[in-house]
């Protein structure tokens, strides 16, 4: 085991040990410090620390989990929301990526199409074609589906081109906590 597995392991044990006996401000704190987060995310976190309702709310959350699963372990919940926050801003700024990722999803057909022809004086072609062809064309169909002006995901909230992140992040955590 190297040695970033086991500080891996003991940050996840010190946040594990906070959780149990300590309030969720103090999970909030230990994680915060704890993992290697970027400006934004610590300023979220602060932002929960700060919030009067924090512990009153959470208690919430995990009286409703209780009745789908025995325990919901706070760093998940962090962690989830934290991934979810950053789905939502993603979603919700999809128009300043669009253009540049249909660009690069048209490039991508174009090359999956490309290495899908045969050579025209029948020099065999590169060997991996048949299998580096569909995931182009995969990569093209995804980054064409993540900037789409309008997506109606599955038990989520519609995504349109007025979608606010607020929004978007709060009906992911319902979906999750679902």
């Amino acid at each position: 085991m190297d040695d970033s597995h086991y500080e891996s392991l003991l940050l996840n044990a010190k946040v594990l040990i906070v959780a149990t006996r300590g309030s969720f401000k103090a999970v909030l704190r230990e994680y915060e410090k704890s993992f290697g987060l970027g400006s934004d995310d610590r300023d979220h976190l602060q932002r929960w620390i700060d919030d009067d309702r924090t512990e009153q709310v959470w208690a919430e959350i995990q009286d409703a989990a209780r009745s789908k699963n025995p325990w919901l372990p706070p760093k998940t919940f962090i962690t989830e929301s934290l991934a979810a926050r950053r789905v939502a801003i993603a979603i919700a700024h999809g128009k300043e990526l669009r253009a540049h990722y249909r660009r690069a999803a048209k490039e991508m057909e174009r090359v999956a199409k490309f290495l899908r022809k045969p050579h025209p004086y029948g020099m065999p072609g590169y060997p991996k074609s048949t299998t580096l062809a569909p995931m182009l064309d995969d990569a093209a169909s995804y980054y064409r589906t993540i900037v789409e002006p309008s997506r109606n995901v599955p038990g989520v909230l519609k995504f349109g081109r007025k979608a606010q992140p607020h929004m978007i992040f709060m009906s992911m955590v319902s979906n999750d906590l679902k």
